[in-house]
């Protein structure tokens, strides 16, 4: 029970302070170096994880700025129903490219039980990190 309880402690841990850490860390890089060598450490993967963390991170960003760029383009060009789809279709494909970008992440990461709770929050990680 005791062994259980750490474990969760140290997950709960993980979770507040990434949640807090971009007011604490100051700059994007700083916020994200800290968030991948800390996370790294709890799940035992130093120096596998923050590579695969990283690039996961910057695609997922490149990604998001796609997105929003066709989106902006979109505007006010198109009927409104139309204008709609093509917003969803260009979220869609942020989706997709994200879940490509994680891919790599969960390609390192193990099957231990630590390993997939984090992993069932992965997309939640990435959006606090990138």
């Amino acid at each position: 029970m005791s062994a259980l309880l750490a474990e969760r402690r140290a997950e709960r841990d993980l979770w507040e302070e990434l949640e807090v850490l971009p007011e604490a860390a100051g700059s994007r890089p700083a916020c994200r170096a800290i968030a991948l060598k800390r996370t790294a450490e709890y799940l035992g993967l130093s120096g596998r994880f923050e590579p695969a963390a990283a690039g996961a991170a910057s695609e997922i960003a490149r990604a998001w700025e796609r997105r929003n760029a066709l989106i902006e383009a979109v505007g006010g060009s198109l009927a409104p129903d139309q204008r709609d789809l093509r917003e969803r279709e260009i979220q869609e494909r942020y989706e997709a490219d994200k879940r490509a970008a994680l891919a790599g992440v969960d390609a390192v990461l193990r099957p231990e039980e630590r390993h997939r709770r984090f992993r069932a929050r992965l997309e939640e990680w990435i959006d606090l990190v990138r």
